[in-house]
């Protein structure tokens, strides 16, 4: 009996430990569990950095990048323009013979006015026939003009003077070969030269208000990429370029940083303005290389440039500070001759006329616009710079080149060089 009682007290015991152990346990798991959820719903904390919000930009800022980026756009609009431009002009300067050396003669070619820099080498132009006699060379040569018209033409080399230019020849004069027409002018033509009235800034009795005017607009319509600084007119002319019967007003702007005018502003920008009433009834741009800006009043001389300076030339139109107005070409409608120092380049003189739909710019001189004389019965221009090569040939301290308009393809055609000896 007390057996049992033993064995019945010790399962007692054993059941009532393990009723606890599992007790204990649930109340283990449950604290285990409360825990992980509490982990769960409270992770630790990290430091994370979170990026501010960029402030909002004002009205001024969004104004400004608006204003900016409009005027980048249309400036890169002209640059593609004028790079159409550059590119006739390089054209032209690969048919017009340069310097060259004695082999490259004898490997039947010369060098042309253009050099590539990229690929650091001049562009040649080759001879159709070549004929040697002591320091002298006699050759022929077949150009090509803007308007694709092909011209024959006959050339004239002359060794250096001095020792140490004895391989090296320079041209000593070039003659169009090919016939030419010419239409000979009408003395009332002549006579006449421009059609209509003209004027420029200096002698326009309202040019206060009309720059104000173009100001106004160019600037609040097409702004300048420099925002700080403004488009301001540099001159103009009023005149009849289009046949529209409104004024008409060829304007040039440079850009005012706040200075007085002084030699070296760039003309940026060419339009002409048809104006009713003192407002713009419509615009043209017109393409041009911009360039060294004259000072409108020809008195006033900039750093001794005298030879920068358009200097007066009898007979041949209406002159302004850039050039001429007139209608040399004869076509019933007047032209501008647009003379253009290029920063870092030859000199230019273009030809800027209506065609119906635009303006358009081509070239009288890739290297000169200084006007020494004009024919209006040839139709011819005739430009004088100095030789600045003289001291290697001594053939003559003035260069002179004459340029013929030709109906046929309406263009200015490279008629002839020569070398003067001038004191």
């Amino acid at each position: 009996m007390k057996k049992h009682l033993k064995l019945i007290y010790v399962l007692s015991t054993i059941l009532i430990l393990a009723n606890c152990t599992a007790k204990d346990n649930q109340v283990n798991t449950s604290k285990e569990k409360e825990v992980a959820v509490e982990k769960t719903e409270t992770p630790e904390k990290k430091d994370i950095k979170q990026k501010p919000k960029p402030p909002e930009k004002s009205a001024w800022q969004i104004a400004r990048e608006k204003r900016n980026k409009k005027a980048k756009d249309y400036e890169e609009k002209l640059e593609k323009l004028e790079d159409e431009l550059d590119k006739k002009r390089e054209f032209i300067k690969k048919q017009v013979p340069l310097y060259t050396l004695k082999k490259e003669l004898d490997a039947g070619k010369c060098r042309a006015n253009f050099y590539d820099y990229d690929n650091k080498s001049f562009a040649y132009i080759t001879f159709t026939e070549l004929k040697e006699n002591k320091d002298t060379y006699y050759g022929k040569q077949k150009l090509t003009t803007p308007k694709g018209k092909i011209l024959e033409y006959g050339i004239t080399y002359k060794a250096g003077i001095k020792k140490e230019e004895e391989n090296t020849y320079y041209v000593s004069n070039i003659d169009l070969i090919t016939q030419i027409d010419i239409i000979k002018t009408e003395n009332e033509i002549i006579e006449k030269q421009v059609h209509g009235e003209i004027c420029n800034l200096k002698n326009d009795k309202d040019s206060e208000e009309i720059k104000k005017i173009f100001e106004e607009y160019e600037n609040e319509k097409y702004p300048y990429t420099d925002e700080w600084n403004k488009l301001a007119v540099l001159d103009y002319v009023k005149g009849n370029f289009t046949n529209s019967g409104y004024d008409e007003y060829f304007v040039m702007f440079y850009e005012n940083d706040g200075r007085d005018f002084i030699q070296g502003f760039n003309i940026l920008r060419i339009k002409c303005f048809i104006v009713s009433n003192k407002k713009i009834l419509k615009e043209y741009y017109i393409n041009s290389l911009g360039g060294i800006g004259f000072h409108p009043d020809p008195n006033i001389n900039y750093l001794d440039y005298s030879r920068n300076i358009v200097h007066k030339l009898k007979d041949f139109g209406f002159q302004f500070s850039q050039g001429w107005v007139n209608d040399f070409n004869q076509n019933g409608r007047n032209e501008i001759y647009f003379a253009s120092q290029l920063n870092f380049d030859d000199p230019v003189l273009f030809i800027i006329e209506f065609d119906d739909k635009e303006f358009i710019t081509n070239y009288v001189s890739t290297y000169s616009y200084e006007i020494n004389s004009v024919d209006w019965k040839t139709k011819t221009i005739e430009t004088k710079h100095q030789n600045k090569l003289n001291k290697y040939t001594n053939i003559g301290n003035f260069q002179i080149d004459v340029f013929r308009w030709n109906e046929n393809s309406n263009e200015f055609i490279f008629e002839k060089k020569e070398y003067i000896m001038e004191e």
